[in-house]
């Protein structure tokens, strides 16, 4: 009986603990589940789409049809659903097509925007068929907040410096340094900020938006973020753009040095093998490396607009040069145009190479605070520097090893100095990725050199590979890129036709080039045309015009003429008809330039009008005796007040060549 009791007993404070702990199991698992439930409203609550007006001011109204504008709220950790939200800018191009069958566009760089340079996707091709989505990644372009987007002027600033590598380096950092500082202050979490996080964005974003799946394009290091979100991010993806894509993250910098002298030797050998080119431009490896020397020893200082540089001068040295001719590389028509930037910098010319700053200065238009994130929290850490400094220094490639990229080392140690972890993404895996994938690379492409595409196309069974034969980066923004993109998503499972994509002909090289300065002068002018900057040259030539006519066809009494009278007479005639020959055939020379190349505008016209010249001087010679003429027959002559106000016409017209700088 005790037994029994005793046995009762134990199985009652059994039941009891079993109890208690049951009730403080349910406390935790309520407590639990109010927490994720509190973490999931909150994250639904931060995942909203913000309407907004147009990014770009002063749009055409008539352009907004279907397109939507906007802020997407994202945490700025998706670690911490609850942290502090970002703001993603957001436009949909939304398709006729009631299919939709959306492509999303990533930008390179890392720091570019896409939605800045949205107006070549208004009335692209694939439109008709496919909504567009165009997102500017976290802290670049139009999304809030924007990662140091002064940073780039910063280093144009430098580069204007004749300093050597330490010094450029040094400063470099102190200025990166500076934007981190801000960062910090403003509470931005730079960790944050990386392809992982990119890849959370996207998925939320497409999920809000309703799509199921969607086509996804990353350009140059959008690349690399597009395959890392198809790692982690599988049944996101329709199909994979990839356009001049990277290969091998833990690559991308030690082999720089090599493709960018691999890129270079290409001109070297079509110009070479072209009778024209060869001409005009010969020995122009050795020429190169001649530059290079002569740089050194002595950089080239010029004078330029205090609105372009602060201090009202840009030296170009050895490092500007090589990274002048670097970027280069990156596009067609700038390929074209490779051996005559080398020749103009190997014979200073000053007047050439001023045209070029201001172009210059626009390659550092990318959020560095970005860049800085991405670069150093992904991209540095896969590298190793002795690699890259083994890669630079080998046989033959020293001189072509770039110090702004050399520098990212330097600058990426400072960054990641207080970080204790790195959270590096999965290399990508899409070896088993069914979603069929078009990659894009370009024959003379600098920095994701065509063994990259190749090599994807290799690893990646369901695969197509557009061989650009002309082009450098990012060859799909081109009309050849255009055709092929719409027929790979009208049929993604078929090669698409790359016949377009012609290989480079070398008779495209700009060769036969008149240089002259003035050219650049007119061509802006025209480009940014200023009614009251042009309103005195039109009146002139409406003057030239009415009186070359009217003497034409005057029936005046020749015998009741001064002789003194016809000589005037006569010499603003011949005056007038050449200024107003001069302008049309510099408008037209202007026209056939850019019709041809318009980089070439910066160095000149060509041969075929180096004549005007000749014209010009012979125009400035007869103005300066005419004028002269009529001082000394003043008072001889009739109609002097008019026939003065052609002259002044004629000295206005000469003060537009000296302007521009044809004079």
């Amino acid at each position: 009986m005790l037994k029994n009791i005793k046995t009762l007993y134990l199985i009652n404070n059994f039941v009891k603990r079993v109890k208690h702990k049951f009730a403080i199991s349910r406390i935790i698992i309520l407590f639990m589940l109010s927490f994720l439930g509190y973490s999931v409203f909150a994250q639904q609550d931060i995942l909203q789409f913000e309407k907004t007006d147009p990014f770009y001011p002063n749009i055409d109204s008539t352009l907004l049809k279907d397109m939507e504008w906007g802020y997407f709220n994202v945490p700025e950790n998706w670690e911490m659903p609850d942290s502090e939200p970002i703001k993603l800018a957001v436009v949909r191009l939304k398709s006729q097509s009631s299919e939709a069958n959306p492509l999303v566009v990533l930008a390179g760089g890392p720091g570019s925007s896409i939605i800045e340079g949205g107006w070549y996707w208004l009335n692209h091709p694939i439109r008709e068929k496919h909504d567009i989505i165009l997102v500017d990644i976290r802290g670049t372009g139009f999304s809030k907040p924007r990662l140091c987007p002064d940073l780039g002027k910063a280093f144009f600033e430098i580069f204007a410096k004749n300093i050597d590598v330490k010094q450029a380096t040094s400063l470099r950092v102190e200025a990166t340094l500076d934007c981190q500082s801000d960062l910090t202050e403003q509470g931005v979490d730079i960790a944050a900020f990386n392809s992982i996080s990119v890849s959370n964005d996207l998925n939320a974003l497409k999920n809000y938006l309703g799509y199921e799946s969607w086509n996804v394009m990353g350009i140059s290091y959008g690349t690399y973020i597009a395959q890392v979100y198809a790692n982690y991010f599988q049944n996101d993806i329709k199909s994979l753009i990839l356009d001049s894509p990277i290969l091998d993250i833990k690559q991308y910098y030690t082999t720089n040095t090599a493709n960018y002298r691999s890129s270079l030797q290409k001109v070297f050998e079509n110009c070479k093998n072209n009778p024209d080119c060869n001409q005009d431009y010969p020995e122009l490896a050795s020429v190169y490396l001649e530059t290079i020397e002569s740089l050194e020893a002595n950089p080239i200082t010029l004078s330029v607009d205090n609105s372009i540089v602060a201090t009202g001068s840009f030296t170009f040295n050895t490092n500007d040069f090589k990274l002048a001719v670097q970027q280069s590389l990156y596009r067609k028509e700038l390929i074209e145009i490779i051996p005559l930037l080398i020749y103009q910098f190997s014979n200073r010319n000053e007047s050439a190479l001023a045209a070029l700053i201001e172009s210059f200065s626009q390659n550092l238009n990318l959020d560095y605070g970005v860049y800085y994130c991405f670069t150093c929290n992904e991209a540095i850490p896969a590298n190793s520097f002795s690699d890259y400094e083994q890669n630079s220094n080998s046989s033959g490639n020293q001189p072509y090893q770039l110090s702004f990229y050399k520098s990212d080392f330097e600058i990426c140690s400072v960054w990641n100095n207080e970080r204790d972890t790195l959270r590096l993404p999965e290399s990508p895996d899409l070896l088993n990725m069914p979603s069929p994938v078009l990659i894009y690379n370009g024959f003379f492409d600098p920095i994701t050199p065509p063994s990259n595409g190749k090599g994807l196309n290799n690893l990646l069974p369901n695969s197509y590979l557009v061989k650009a034969g002309a082009y450098g980066h990012t060859p799909s923004f081109t009309n050849e890129g255009n055709s092929v993109l719409k027929a790979f998503l009208a049929n993604p499972s078929t090669q698409p036709n790359v016949d377009e994509f012609a290989p480079f002909d070398p008779a495209k090289f700009a060769t036969g080039i008149f240089i002259t300065s003035g050219a650049i002068g007119m061509a802006k002018s025209i480009q940014n045309f200023d009614i009251l900057f042009f309103a005195p040259l039109i009146i002139s030539l409406v003057i030239f015009i009415s009186y070359i006519v009217f003497q034409v066809f005057s029936k005046f009494n020749k015998q009741q003429t001064r002789r003194q009278q016809k000589v005037a007479e006569s010499l603003i005639l011949f005056c007038s008809s050449i200024a107003l020959v001069i302008v049309l055939i510099l408008v037209y020379a202007i026209i056939q330039t850019l019709n041809i190349n318009f980089n070439i505008v910066a160095f000149g016209i060509p041969n075929d009008f180096a004549f005007i010249s000749i014209l010009n001087y012979a125009f400035i010679g007869i103005l300066a005796a005419t004028f002269i003429y009529y001082a000394i027959r003043f008072k001889n002559l009739n109609n002097r007040a008019l026939l003065f106000a052609i002259l002044f016409s004629n000295a206005i017209t000469g003060t537009y060549l000296y302007h521009w700088g044809f004079l």
